[in-house]
């Protein structure tokens, strides 16, 4: 059941990071190291947080706990940065997504990279990774709005703000579901289909 109710997120998470690294990709790439307002000083920072971090909860899933940042490994390869980014998340997705209904329900121990031990369910983890990259996603967002910004008035170097990409959940079912029969004109008008 757990397994059910995980499929659709991790699916939704592989495409999310999908649109993500595509629009890193057009990203300017003097802005990825513009220092700007976050938790983690520039996108380039905020992206590797995000692909480390999910790479450190495949280790702990895999039984293994981490010893550091993974990007900050000798011979890590992060560049390009979207193609580390998406391969953290290939990797995350590809593993869960192999394993049994039963697996889920299990619980792991692990280290922090603080040397705590915690134990927790697989199917929170899951659910964390998922829930941690959206609040990044959204990080990424402003970071580059703030960078346009400055961008516009001369503070940082000029570039242009590629559209950014819709991620919400709800945009991803409504792009998995075929248009209903019975759809009403009006509503999609509104909501879009």
């Amino acid at each position: 059941m757990l397994q059910s109710m995980l499929t659709p997120l991790l699916e939704y998470h592989s495409w999310a990071s999908q649109r993500y690294t595509g629009w890193l990709d057009d990203m300017p790439e003097c802005w990825l190291d513009q220092p700007c307002s976050g938790s983690f000083h520039s996108l380039r920072a905020t992206a590797l947080h995000m692909a480390d971090a999910e790479r450190i909860w495949l280790e702990r899933l895999q039984g293994q706990s981490a010893k550091g940042w993974p990007s900050q490994r000798p011979g890590a390869e992060t560049d390009p940065l979207s193609t580390y980014l998406q391969r953290s998340t290939g990797d995350f997705v590809r593993h869960v997504g192999a394993q049994a209904d039963a697996w889920f329900a299990a619980w792991c121990t692990f280290a922090d990279l603080s040397g705590r031990r915690h134990r927790m369910e697989h199917s929170g983890i899951v659910q964390h990774v998922v829930n941690h990259s959206s609040f990044h996603r959204g990080q990424l967002v402003v970071q580059a709005r703030a960078i346009a910004d400055l961008a516009s008035i001369g503070q940082a170097p000029a570039g242009e703000l590629p559209p950014i990409p819709g991620s919400d959940y709800i945009t991803w079912m409504r792009a998995q579901q075929p248009s209903h029969p019975d759809s009403d004109p009006e509503l999609e008008a509104v909501y879009g289909a």
